[in-house]
């Protein structure tokens, strides 16, 4: 990796962290670069469109790792109570491991600013279409109908996010816990009538 890409990742990486605890208005980019480390240059030269560009980036760097533990999820099983029980417990540790001030790594800046920036309505659009799909793939190749799988995708993202969210108001990961269990009902009684 070039040192112009360490730079890079660093940025993102700061940003990632910042944007998920204190949103999209409370992250300066000059807190971004100081606790980075790196000039307030190097944020242009690689961000030209400046703050959106960045969090819209470290957005994308925040999805892909719930890409991943849905890919790791989905990988380690072929049923989708066993999917459902491996994410609801990785996310239960994430949130327990930061107190509870880091939910999804998305939702904190849709909920702050979608509405009025285009970008980051934009990158929010993008990510949850991501995982819309890959849910939905994954019920597929678990025996639900195609026709049925991408709005049966939508509603456990819906379930999911609102779990995290409960999650984060109470304190406690029981919301989360509950969000996942009645998602597995509400699925397998689905998968019934599919």
């Amino acid at each position: 990796m070039s040192k112009g890409d360490e730079t890079k990742a660093r940025l993102v990486q700061k940003t990632v962290e910042l944007i998920a605890t204190q949103g999209y208005h409370g992250t300066g980019l000059n807190q971004i670069t100081q606790e980075s480390g790196t000039p307030m240059g190097s944020l242009y030269y690689h961000f030209r469109g400046g703050k959106d560009a960045l969090v819209a980036a470290a957005m994308q760097a925040g999805g892909d790792v719930i890409t991943q533990a849905l890919q790791a999820a989905f990988s380690e099983t072929a049923d989708v109570p066993s999917a459902i029980h491996s994410l609801v417990e990785l996310l239960s540790q994430q949130l327990e491991a930061s107190a509870f001030t880091k939910g999804c790594p998305i939702a904190t800046v849709t909920l702050e600013t979608a509405a009025q920036n285009d970008t980051i309505q934009h990158a929010s659009q993008t990510i949850y279409r991501q995982w819309q799909t890959q849910i939905a793939q994954f019920l597929v190749q678990t025996g639900y109908e195609e026709s049925a799988a991408p709005s049966l995708a939508l509603f456990a993202l819906i379930v999911i996010e609102g779990g995290l969210l409960l999650s984060r108001a109470e304190r406690s990961i029981t919301p989360l816990q509950q969000a996942g269990e009645q998602l597995i009902f509400f699925l397998q009684l689905n998968q019934q009538k599919g």
